[in-house]
């Protein structure tokens, strides 16, 4: 029966043959230390949250500066190497 696997675990009691009463949490448990550690964890989340937002913001304005630069007029005379460029690197 459920109730006798549940009074197993710690997770409920029986006050009589009718009547349960739940614990709230597993054996050795406490649950004032789940609902600090589930506060913890959910302002973590929000913090992550923020931080994942802020990360797009730059990744869209990055993206947009190299659009800028690759369909500016003025730069396409500037978007190749030549033979020499490229042996001045290995020098």
């Amino acid at each position: 029966d459920i109730t006798n696997v549940l009074e197993g675990i710690g997770l409920i009691e029986k006050k009589s043959k009718n009547s349960i009463q739940w614990k709230g949490s597993g054996p050795g448990g406490n649950s004032r230390d789940i609902s600090d550690r589930l506060t913890s964890l959910k302002n973590d989340l929000a913090d992550l949250k923020e931080q994942e937002l802020e990360i797009d913001k730059h990744k869209q304005w990055v993206q947009q500066s190299i659009t800028n630069v690759t369909d500016e007029v003025t730069n396409t005379r500037l978007a190749f190497v030549t033979y020499e460029d490229i042996c001045h690197c290995f020098q």
